[in-house]
């Protein structure tokens, strides 16, 4: 369970919750993953941390939404890219 402020109101949502926002800002080229990170703490500001958007990338690869190419464990190490043919 995460807690999302939205207009000063925190609500509980799914671990999931942003997940299609995450897979929003990946395309079918590879990028760092900390990009992938930095697109979604602007967006969320100071209400979700890198760790939280790291471990969401980390699950998306386990599950077969991202791929990805480097050491998954450091944020800075890998690199992801949705499953496709370029790259």
């Amino acid at each position: 369970m995460l807690n999302h402020n939205k207009t000063l109101h925190v609500i509980a949502v799914a671990e999931d919750y942003f997940d299609d926002f995450v897979l929003s800002k990946c395309t079918i080229a590879w990028q760092s993953a900390a990009r992938v990170v930095g697109y979604c703490l602007g967006y969320c500001g100071q209400y979700v941390s890198d760790g939280f958007f790291t471990r969401r990338l980390q699950h998306l690869v386990t599950t077969g939404k991202l791929q990805a190419k480097g050491n998954t464990e450091k944020l800075r190490d890998f690199s992801i890219k949705l499953p496709g043919r370029r790259g």
